[in-house]
């Protein structure tokens, strides 16, 4: 008669516990990996659904996907410019202007928020903010958007001298590597009747970018015969 150990039965049960063990830690740390995944996605989903909504004219529906965002996560940088824009869009300048500073300082280098600020402080008129917002953005990161970006506004604004300033710095920056400064000159000196310059900084940008349609756009405009012959180098 074959006799069993007494101990079997209690090392089966030891050891169909310490998988159970085993299998319920695994399941917490997927079911937390999980959670934490969907809160992503659900963060995610409703700036991307608010977006599309913005894009679409939809702001009272952006407004409220952007702050189911932000009431859980008040400084997220992404929702703050999201909220931003759309209360610039729906005239409460205030809020976008709170919204979008905050997105600034938790993103300092992203020039689209720059950009969506500095419309904000156009709107809002205030332009030694504007302006200092953009010389920032242009001097500490080398960025020749942010310094067309100023001549832009400078233009808006009827002020042709810091147009000017911020046209030649960059210039200064861009060299030959892009026709933007160049039309910009050229929009600046047709906006002061000076067409001469108009062409000649446009003859300036045909030498940079010969198939670019606003160049060849221009030279049309004031009568001149796009071709080799025509392009000026770079330069102030």
């Amino acid at each position: 008669m074959t006799q069993h150990s007494p101990h079997a039965p209690t090392s089966h049960r030891r050891a169909g516990a310490g998988r159970i063990v085993r299998l319920a830690a695994i399941a917490a740390v997927v079911l937390a990996a999980s959670a934490g995944c969907q809160k992503g996605r659900t963060t995610e989903d409703l700036i991307a659904r608010g977006n599309h909504a913005y894009d679409y004219g939809r702001y009272e529906e952006a407004e409220r996907d952007f702050k189911r965002v932000l009431d859980r996560y008040p400084g997220d940088p992404a929702a703050n410019l999201g909220y931003g824009r759309t209360m610039e869009a729906m005239g409460r300048l205030e809020e976008a202007r709170m919204a979008l500073e905050t997105a600034s300082v938790a993103r300092p280098l992203d020039l689209e928020i720059s950009l969506a600020l500095a419309e904000v402080l156009y709107e809002q008129r205030d332009t030694e903010r504007l302006y200092q917002l953009l010389r920032d953005r242009a001097v500490e990161q080398g960025r020749v958007e942010a310094w067309l970006a100023m001549a832009d506004f400078a233009l808006r604004l009827d002020d042709p001298d810091t147009a000017q300033m911020a046209i030649v710095a960059a210039l200064e920056l861009s060299g030959a590597r892009s026709a933007d400064p160049y039309l910009e000159a050229a929009r600046l000196a047709e906006r002061v009747g000076n067409q001469k310059e108009a062409i000649r900084r446009l003859r300036q940008a045909y030498g940079i970018a010969p198939e670019d349609p606003r160049v060849i756009a221009g030279l049309v405009e004031y009568g001149e015969v796009p071709g080799p012959t025509i392009a000026l180098p770079p330069g102030k």
